[in-house]
């Protein structure tokens, strides 16, 4: 898998929805350079389709960073900040698919990270947020 753009770009997904406690269930990713997305959609066409997995549309597909679970939806603006801080000072290098695994909710590719860069940035966010 190649990697993200140089560095992280920040996504703002229209499908969020707003919970009856005025939650939104957050998570931070990175969107795929489109080289890398054109080969996970071609992926997962040829070894996914039909029952042997969950397929992805391409608007969809990311790499996450932390999930954060459910957040007041006054948290979004704090969030957003500290996405653009680490991100703006963070470069993720190649990542190397290991596994592909899924749970009742989510299908994913497990990547190594031989630079680290995803990893430290993850944990930073993940440190700053959680």
């Amino acid at each position: 898998m190649s990697d993200a753009p140089g560095s992280a770009h920040l996504r703002d997904t229209a499908a969020a929805t707003v919970g009856g406690d005025g939650s939104l269930r957050l998570f931070l990713g990175l969107r795929l350079a489109p080289e890398t997305l054109g080969r996970v959609v071609a992926w997962q066409s040829a070894a996914l389709t039909g029952a042997r997995g969950r397929t992805v549309p391409a608007e969809r597909l990311h790499m996450t960073l932390a999930f954060l679970g459910r957040r007041p939806v006054a948290d979004v603006d704090a969030v957003t900040t500290v996405l653009r801080e680490e991100a703006g000072r963070s470069a993720v290098g190649p990542l190397v698919p290991t596994a592909y695994r899924e749970t009742r909710s989510v299908g994913m590719v497990v990547c190594a990270d031989p630079a680290g860069h995803a990893t430290r940035l993850a944990e930073r966010l993940r440190a700053r947020l959680e």
